[in-house]
């Protein structure tokens, strides 16, 4: 069965940079978002400022950066979809064999560049972050494929177990949902095939996903069989 890669649009765009902060600090308590945010901005997390401030100092801040650094986004945007190109073919290859030929869910996927260190997706809308700004571009090679591997995570476990991205299992963590996908990603992106594509280091930085790693890497080596791990965990 031929299966429809997916073709992602690469766009520079300041009011998405407003949104994702919105989207991002919408599920983030104030600890959890410091850790994304430029110090110059933590200021804003201080209990006496209100939301109506901090998107004002937000919207501020980004546009400036953009302005700022326009000719260097635009380069870096271009760079990257140059060299996302040379790889989507293996990525998608791979992907596609982790995912025992399930089709990517249909829909416009477009990355929207940031210039901070948080990089969500809307798995409804098809969209997601990737860095405006790093000068290592396998980095930012690196996010764009851990944030498409989720798109086809969620409708993988929609199709097989009908859990949606958000739904809460029972006497499992509120996150519990979340927590495996992203732990399936390390997995995943700590594996020899997916390193041979991207050259670069996975590592939890969520303390809660550093204790869950050894355990599914333990799965995935048995078997490597998408079906026997996450039967584990739903």
């Amino acid at each position: 069965m031929s299966i429809k890669n997916p073709k992602i649009k690469f766009v520079v765009d300041a009011n998405q940079d407003i949104k994702n902060y919105i989207l991002f600090s919408k599920y983030s308590d104030p600890k959890f978002l410091k850790m994304f945010l430029p110090k110059k901005l933590h200021y804003i997390l201080k209990k006496n400022f209100s939301e109506k401030n901090k998107i004002k100092v937000i919207t501020e801040y980004i546009n400036n950066e953009f302005n700022l650094h326009k000719n260097e986004i635009n380069k870096n945007v271009k760079e990257v979809s140059k060299k996302w190109k040379l790889i989507e073919k293996s990525y998608f290859k791979l992907i596609c064999k982790i995912f025992k030929n399930h089709p990517w869910p249909k829909g416009e996927y477009i990355g929207f560049t940031s210039i901070f260190e948080m990089y969500p997706r809307d798995i409804k809308e098809k969209i997601f972050y990737f860095p405006a700004l790093h000068k290592n571009l396998n980095f930012s090679l690196a996010i764009i494929a851990h944030e498409m591997l989720h798109f086809i995570f969620f409708d993988y476990i929609k199709a097989r177990y009908d859990i949606n991205e958000n739904k809460e299992l029972k006497n499992k963590n509120p996150k519990y949902i979340w927590n495996i996908s992203e732990v399936f990603n390390l997995v995943i992106e700590t594996w020899k095939p997916y390193q041979k594509i991207f050259k670069t280091n996975s590592k939890p930085y969520y303390f809660v996903h550093a204790k869950m790693l050894s355990k599914m890497k333990k799965l995935w080596k048995e078997k490597k069989d998408v079906d026997c791990l996450l039967d584990y965990y739903f």
